[in-house]
C-alpha cells in the first residue's frame, strides 16, 4: 500500500517588497507612519549591498529591502519573495530532491556559506517558481553575503523569489514572535486601515496549468486546495492567475472593516476601485503596489 508523503510546507512564513535606494526610505515610512503597522524590525543595513527592515502584517510579517539593480521595476516597489515554514533540515532538502524540486543548497546566515546551517537561520532558494533560472547563477562553497546580491536577486530570481526559511531555535521562536507580533498589532487596531492580517497572495504565470503543478508538487499535502487556490491552516494563501508575466502581483488584506477603511484612505487621497465588497488602495500612492482589502 503505497503512502502519502508528509506535508513539506506548513504556511508562509513572511514576503519581500523591494525597492530601490531613492524610494526605500518613503516605502517603509508608506506602512510604518501612514498606515501606522508596526515595526517588526528595524532597518539595518551591516553590509551596504542588502538593506532590510520589517512590518507586521498580522499572522507574518513583510520585510522590505534594497538589494541589486531591480531590473523589472527600477521605478517603483515590487511585490518580490515569499519565504515558507517547512519540515526541518535536513529532511526538507531530501523531500525537496525526492519531489524534484530545483533548488540550492541550504544558505547559512549570517555566515554567508552554502551547504551549511545558519547561525540566525537558513535559506534554500528554489527554483522553476516565479520564472527563475537557476542556471542563471554561478556560487562556489563559501560566496560572501555582499557577492551574492546581483548573481541572485538580478539574474536568478529577477522577476521574484520563493525560498524556505528555518530559524535557530535558539535565536528565534518562531511560533512566540509570531504572536506576539500578532498581539502588537492588534493593540494598535490594525492602524487606521484596521488591518488583521494578509488574507491572500496573488501571482501570476505564463503557463497557468504548468504553474498549477509545480506549486502542487511543493505544497502537497499541505493545505486545502481549490483550483488555482491554496490556503493553508494558518496566514495567507496563494492564487493563481493567468498573466504575461510569471510575478507575485498583489495583496489582499484582510480589515475590520471597509466602511473604516474607505474613510482613511479617501481623508489621504489614497482611494482607488471600490466595490460592494471590496477596496482597491490607488497603486500610484503605494508606489505601484497592489494591495486590495476584503472584509471577509
Amino acid at each position: 500500500m503505497q503512502t502519502s508523503s508528509p506535508a513539506l510546507i506548513s504556511c508562509i512564513d513572511h514576503i519581500m517588497l523591494r525597492a530601490n535606494d531613492d524610494l526605500y526610505d518613503q516605502v517603509f515610512s508608506l506602512f510604518t507612519d501612514t498606515f501606522q503597522l508596526p515595526i517588526s524590525w528595524p532597518i539595518h543595513n551591516e553590509y551596504p549591498p542588502f538593506k532590510s527592515g520589517g512590518i507586521v502584517a498580522g499572522s507574518i510579517s513583510m520585510e522590505i529591502f534594497r538589494s541589486g539593480a531591480q531590473p523589472l521595476y527600477p521605478s517603483q516597489a515590487q511585490l518580490y519573495g515569499i519565504a515558507l515554514e517547512a519540515t526541518p533540515l535536513p529532511e526538507c532538502v531530501q523531500e525537496l530532491t525526492r519531489r524534484g524540486i530545483p533548488h540550492f543548497p541550504p544558505y547559512a546566515i549570517p555566515q554567508g556559506y552554502f551547504c551549511s546551517r545558519g547561525e540566525f537561520y537558513t535559506l534554500i532558494y528554489l527554483g522553476d517558481l516565479l520564472g527563475s533560472d537557476l542556471s542563471q547563477f554561478f556560487f562556489a562553497d563559501q560566496l560572501g553575503l555582499g557577492a551574492i546580491d546581483n548573481l541572485m536577486f538580478d539574474r536568478a530570481f529577477s522577476h521574484g523569489m520563493v525560498f524556505v526559511c528555518e530559524y535557530n531555535q535558539t535565536f528565534y521562536q518562531i511560533q512566540q514572535e509570531r504572536q506576539k507580533k500578532k498581539a502588537i498589532l492588534q493593540e494598535k487596531h490594525g492602524g487606521p486601515l484596521g488591518l488583521e492580517d494578509v488574507k491572500t497572495l496573488t501571482i501570476g504565470a505564463t503557463d497557468l496549468q504548468k504553474a498549477q503543478a509545480q506549486w502542487q508538487r511543493l505544497l502537497a499535502p499541505g493545505g486545502s486546495s481549490q483550483e488555482g487556490e491554496v490556503q493553508f491552516a494558518e496566514g495567507p494563501g496563494i492564487r493563481l492567475v493567468p498573466h504575461k508575466r510569471d510575478e507575485i502581483l498583489a495583496m489582499t488584506w484582510k480589515v475590520a472593516s471597509l466602511e473604516q477603511a474607505n474613510a482613511f484612505l479617501q481623508t489621504r487621497g489614497m482611494l482607488g476601485t471600490t466595490t460592494a465588497n471590496q477596496i482597491t488602495i490607488a497603486p500610484e500612492t503605494t508606489f505601484g503596489l497592489t494591495i486590495t482589502l476584503v472584509e471577509q
